[in-house]
């Protein structure tokens, strides 16, 4: 194992105002360096498999897996300062405990080891010594996989989190026992429940939500045998963890994708740091632990970061860079990470402006930046990839880029893909940049697609003729594509003109109605499964790879088209879409963190992470010519498939081989002859597309008729615009 480094990577700041999420330090600001205390080589066969932090100690289970058939367990106490592990069970102590999966302190400051042979082992440790075993004598099945987890409440009472296997459901319990071992509770979920922690007097259970995809927080109600939600912690991701966080004034904080969090006990949140800062585009611990003195420790089977409090004068003094996005994905932590991992001279601070939406209003983030705006304090830049970024280019708060760009000697313009550029400009000027792109397209049985008339009034033709013709087609998905690529059909930002009471618009709507709801759908895994009759023609896609349209041609057996939608064709669908604002004052260094975006490696490296072509013309050609290309798959030394990836060069394990040939010729010929001519993007303003949805639903319900349904939408759209003009 590679030894303990103490080694200060990055450092950031965020001024946290508790007043935020209700705790005590009102006017406390924090500020955080980095510090990686430990890393794992990729090759080690020793790793960290859980931790506790107790009385400013971080205790571990290490594992070494030298000999596959002999694993053995340690437990030990990392010496964050010397860089050492202290012994404190080795090997053949351990052993004899049976196969260790959690450690616990008790009031106390004794600590007990979860453990498993035939049944459970609850091992006290103290003075040096295991002082005394409970075994668990509740009828748990000898079937169980999974992580380990052991928390002990204030009322010394023990909790166990148990997986069961396949013979069970898969399901989990959390098992409540006494002191003594005896049973109190069993609360069956069944998600997955990461860990149960012990905050301040009251025990959190940090698991799944029912969709399977966002980590949420409960309580845990031991006489109902049940959890009582308290907040969800983190979209996008299946786990998290949660720490007290009495030290800095709050009930508990928490990772989730974009950072650390520190909630109030009502589950109140505001942000603590930001991953990508430290420039990193994301952070997976197993646990999170804040220390007497404030800092956090992150620590995974990997790697073990603590995030240091300092002073304003200790911590990044570099020029700090605000850059707004609403739900930023990964390809722009990416790249904002890289940025600030290898810059000396400035920080680009991301901001999720998303956060600051409430359940009362979707839209309080976007409210927040046009306030900011207006008030003549706007971020320097601005992701505008899920706003109408037609406003603000009517409105003159976008710095014109090509100056920047044809005043680098990096870069022509020629380099890139004109299309896009257009698409992003008004062809005299330049309003943004990406790494990547998508086609947003409608996909057609070429035989069997009616393009005489492609138009709304068509499209409600193909609907009324045959219902099923559009895979995933329902009342709500066929309007909200329409509303997504078709929105310029009825609004015009450049007279502030909403056209939604047409007799178009109207015959469209009542079309949509026909449509079967949600649970009727057939969608593409029924029919790539044939597990339903095909009466499919259209298919809308956003198409990010040249194998996407030979995957459509395998399900639909027949050559297939890119028609585009309605009177608006495709589209370009951008990844990422940074522009900077007029009134920034640092547009020069903006530009230096910008031109990053134009690099070919985060080009091809973004296209592998988002899934979309590159604007670069070299790594676009690049793609386009590995694409046709069989990859001659190394095998492993167990069977398995070492995939080379045709971009980016690097491999990947497959468990089993997937026989599929690669597109031909004529298929990435139709892909990119599309991606490298249409100029234009989608006018997706949510804003506008929520109203029609909102008021579409009470026509579908049979509240209202189509035409008032259609002139309340006018009403409220052209109010809108109104406003916004």
């Amino acid at each position: 194992m590679k030894k303990l480094i103490a080694m200060i990577l990055a450092s950031g700041m965020l001024c946290l105002l508790f007043s935020a999420c209700g705790t005590k330090d009102q006017q406390e600001t924090y500020r955080y360096n980095m510090e990686t205390l430990y890393t794992a080589e990729d090759t080690s066969l020793e790793r960290y498999y859980n931790f506790r932090y107790y009385d400013q100690t971080l205790y571990a289970i290490l594992v070494n897996y030298s000999d596959q058939n002999n694993i053995t367990y340690q437990i030990v106490t990392v010496d964050l300062s010397a860089g050492e592990n202290n012994i404190l069970l080795d090997a053949d102590q351990t052993k004899q405990l049976g196969t260790p999966g959690d450690i616990a302190f008790d009031d106390d400051g004794d600590m007990w080891i979860l453990s498993q042979d035939e049944n459970y082992i609850i091992s006290k440790f103290s003075q040096g010594e295991i002082q005394s075993q409970i075994k668990i004598n509740s009828p748990l099945p000898s079937e169980s996989n999974g992580q380990q987890v052991l928390c002990i409440g204030s009322d010394s009472q023990f909790y166990i989190v148990h997986y069961y296997g396949a013979e069970n459901d898969y399901r989990q319990t959390i098992n409540v026992f006494t002191a003594e071992g005896e049973p109190l509770a069993e609360i069956q979920y069944d998600g997955a429940v990461y860990d149960v922690v012990s905050v301040q007097n009251s025990v959190y259970a940090v698991f799944a939500d029912n969709n399977g995809y966002g980590a949420t927080l409960a309580t845990i109600d031991i006489g109902e045998k049940k959890l009582d939600i308290v907040s969800s912690l983190a979209q996008g991701m299946i786990f998290s963890s949660v720490a007290s966080a009495d030290m800095i004034g709050g009930q508990y904080c928490y990772y989730d994708l974009n950072g650390i969090n520190v909630a109030d006990s009502e589950g109140n949140s505001a942000p603590l740091l930001s991953w990508t800062d430290y420039g990193l585009s994301s952070m997976y611990p197993r646990r999170i632990f804040m220390t007497d003195a404030g800092d956090i420790l992150c620590c995974s089977s990997m790697s073990i970061v603590k995030m240091k409090r300092v002073s304003a004068d200790e911590a990044d003094q570099r020029q700090v860079l605000t850059l707004a996005a609403f739900s930023p994905g990964d390809a722009l932590k990416a790249l904002v990470a890289d940025f600030n991992r290898t810059n000396e001279d400035y920080m680009v601070s991301l901001i999720d402006y998303d956060l600051y939406n409430t359940d009362s209003s979707n839209y309080a983030g976007l409210n927040k930046l046009n306030t900011e705006i207006i008030g003549g304090n706007p971020p320097d830049m601005i992701d505008l990839r899920d706003i109408d970024a037609e406003q603000y280019i009517i409105k003159g708060i976008l710095e014109d880029l090509y100056p920047y760009l044809d005043g680098d000697a990096e870069f022509e313009r020629t380099d890139f893909l004109e299309n896009v550029l257009d698409a992003m400009g008004d062809g005299d000027h330049l309003y943004g940049l990406t790494t990547t792109f998508r086609v947003n397209t409608v996909l057609a049985k070429t035989a069997e697609a009616d393009l005489s008339s492609w138009n709304l009034a068509g499209l409600k033709e193909v609907i009324q003729t045959n219902p099923e013709s559009f895979i995933g087609g329902t009342k709500t998905a066929l309007l909200e594509l329409a509303c997504t690529y078709m929105q310029d059909n009825f609004v015009d930002w450049e007279t502030s003109t909403a056209s939604f009471d047409t007799p178009e618009f109207i015959a469209f709507l009542e079309a949509c109605g026909t449509l079967p709801e949600e649970t009727d759908i057939v969608d593409i895994y029924s029919l790539f499964f044939g597990d339903v009759e095909d009466h499919s023609v259209y298919a809308a896609s956003n198409i990010g790879n040249f194998s996407d349209l030979q995957s459509y041609e395998n399900i639909w057996g027949t050559d297939v088209s890119l028609i585009g939608y309605p009177e608006m064709g495709s589209t370009i669908g951008l990844r990422m879409y940074i522009g900077i604002t007029a009134q920034s004052a640092h547009q020069d260094a903006c530009w230096s963190f910008l031109r990053t975006a134009l690099l070919s490696g985060a080009q091809e490296v973004s296209a592998e992470w988002a899934a979309g072509f590159p604007i670069s013309k070299s790594s676009f050609e690049k793609m386009r010519s590995q694409a046709t290309v069989q990859n001659e798959n190394e095998i492993g030394e167990y069977g398995e498939y070492i995939i080379l990836d045709g971009v980016t060069g690097e491999a990947y394990v497959q468990e089993q081989e997937q026989e599929q040939e690669p597109p031909t010729e004529e298929q990435v010929a139709k892909i990119a002859d599309v991606a490298t001519t249409i100029d234009r993007l989608a006018s997706n303003n949510t804003v506008i597309k929520d109203i029609v949805l909102e008021e579409a639903a009470l026509y579908f319900d049979g509240s209202k008729s189509a035409e008032k349904v259609a002139e309340v939408i006018q009403n409220r759209v052209q109010t809108y615009m109104n406003e916004q003009a």
